[in-house]
């Protein structure tokens, strides 16, 4: 005759699940968070095939940038303004980028800091569509982020990069906008030759934790310079 569970036996296979399950979720987690930092370090490596194809043909030169790139390391994340396309989003706009999805990152997504969504499309004419009020990239990446005036910046080409300069790299603005926050914080960098690694600074995570760098750009170049160091 077939024996029944009892009730007991029933509720130890369910302690013993739960302990199970508590054990597993945090290496599931963990795994999940590195999962999402191999994405965005991918992500990372197509905006700088699409930059760098953009150069090729265009006698050498970047992506037009603001004119208030000068004020502030910032405006290297607004992809369209004012009828116009910039940085990345020029890029994008000319064919480099075929995909949208890695302006973002998965992480930030995540997180749900600034409620990152997939909104952006472009219209008939090729602009990109962004939904009402917002002009940011919401992107996660900034471009050659150098205090080096927007005159010169407009100028520069692919060729007078040299590698102690910072070329791609998450977001550092604050401590809200920094995507990999979890344990080690860090942040993905590249540099012009094209190398990406993960970076872990607990000297740059306190900076952005004291507040907005906003357009403190000795506050970013230490951040920036700290990073490449690493």
């Amino acid at each position: 005759m077939r024996k029944r569970f009892t009730l007991i036996e029933l509720l130890i296979v369910v302690a013993i699940l739960g302990i199970l399950a508590s054990l597993l979720l945090p290496s599931l987690g963990k795994a999940r968070y590195k999962s999402r930092i191999a994405v965005c370090m991918s992500n990372l490596k197509q905006c700088s095939v699409g930059m760098t194809a953009y150069s090729t043909g265009n006698d050498g030169r970047f992506s037009p940038v603001l004119p208030s790139f000068q004020s502030s390391p910032w405006t290297t994340y607004v992809l369209f303004e004012n009828g116009q396309h910039y940085n990345m989003g020029k890029v994008y706009k000319d064919g480099f980028i075929p995909d949208l999805r890695v302006f973002f990152c998965p992480q930030n997504e995540e997180n749900q800091q600034e409620q990152f969504t997939l909104e952006y499309n472009t219209n008939s004419s090729g602009q990109l569509v962004i939904p009402s009020g917002d002009d940011r990239a919401r992107s996660s990446y900034h471009f050659l982020m150098k205090n080096m005036g927007y005159s010169l910046r407009s100028k520069i080409r692919m060729s007078q990069l040299d590698n102690e300069m910072s070329f791609l790299m998450d977001k550092l603005n604050h401590d809200v906008n920094t995507a990999h926050n979890q344990g080690k914080v860090g942040w993905n960098f590249m540099r012009p030759d094209l190398t990406v690694k993960f970076v872990r600074s607990p000297k740059v995570w306190s900076i952005v934790q004291a507040g907005p760098i906003g357009t403190k750009w000795s506050e970013t170049t230490t951040a920036v310079n700290e990073l490449l160091t690493k």
